[in-house]
């Protein structure tokens, strides 16, 4: 049974119940009464979302408002006036708005130290080493930028041997011969400030330092040399903005590489006050969703990979 309200009887439960929520009544793609041309509110209702009836007078027809969650394909008559002097037909709407929508996410890619290398004294030998190590980093940033749904950036975690200037020096080349296009930067990280630290605890400390300076929605973590699933952020994105699912956290069978993380949840844990550890950051999300009855939002990230074929 479809629950009803008047505006102010649901303004006023709304407010008094906490309740964040999304109005059909002014969007471009609410077709006619009750309908989405988008079929947002099918999905929201196979899962089990709340679709309540809003009348503003008791002689119009009611409007449907999505009670508990935001739907990002909201659109105005702003937005479609604007498109539409840019030239965008009729046809083009959704997919525009779809395409607004897509996942952001940054990447870390995780360039460790090799401690062999360290102690190479004969300079061409140690620079065929870094230009090695520089050919595997290009191969996994290839495969991210390459990919249907393009990164927002790509940040190289260098804890090696190879020094900033000959690190970018080295990579640009490559780009430019790979005709890698995304955006990307360093963060070099000095292992003598740690000395009394194991290269497993290190990095750890590295990956929560470089958590701080990501801005977008999402971020994954891959090592050097990684080649990324085929549709890896493309099938991450048909979970969250067509079958309107939610994670906190999508988790590797083994280790961090493949891990992608909402930029919310380790903002809240990992800000520039906390004094969490990066295990003890994955432990009180564990503990927080069984709390909560919501182990739903952590997935591995193998389920979510191979269900959208």
């Amino acid at each position: 049974m479809t629950l009803s309200f008047t505006e102010n009887e649901w303004e006023e439960y709304s407010k008094s119940s906490k309740i964040m929520f999304t109005s059909c009544k002014d969007c471009v793609f609410s077709s006619s009464p009750g309908e989405c041309s988008c079929g947002r509110l099918q999905q929201f209702q196979k899962n089990d979302v709340e679709i309540v009836d809003v009348k503003s007078t008791e002689e119009e027809s009611p409007h449907k408002v999505v009670s508990g969650r935001i739907c990002n394909m909201f659109r105005t008559d702003d937005w479609e006036k604007a498109l539409r002097i840019s030239g965008k037909p009729q046809d083009h709407l959704e997919k525009a708005a779809r395409k607004e929508i897509r996942i952001q996410c940054s990447f870390i890619i995780i360039c460790p130290d090799d401690e062999e290398i360290r102690k190479i004294s004969d300079e061409k030998e140690l620079r065929s080493k870094t230009k090695e190590k520089i050919s595997q980093i290009i191969k996994t940033m290839k495969s991210i930028d390459s990919a249907e749904i393009p990164p927002q950036e790509i940040i190289l975690l260098n804890e090696s041997w190879i020094q900033p200037y000959d690190f970018i020096n080295y990579l640009r080349i490559q780009c430019s011969e790979e005709n890698i296009k995304c955006k990307w930067r360093l963060e070099h990280f000095s292992k003598e400030n740690f000395e009394n630290q194991k290269n497993e605890e290190l990095e750890k400390v590295f990956i929560k330092n470089v958590f701080k300076t990501i801005k977008t929605g999402y971020c994954s973590i891959f090592h050097e040399g990684d080649t990324i699933p085929e549709k890896y952020l493309y099938n991450i994105d048909q979970f969250l903005n067509d079958e309107l699912k939610a994670f906190l956290l999508l988790t590797p069978k083994e280790g961090v590489g493949g891990m992608i993380i909402n930029s919310i949840l380790f903002k809240q844990f990992l800000g520039n006050k906390s004094k969490y550890t990066l295990d003890e950051f994955f432990e009180q999300v564990k503990k927080i969703v069984e709390e909560q009855k919501c182990a739903h939002l952590i997935q591995p990230l193998d389920k979510i990979l191979q269900r959208q074929g």
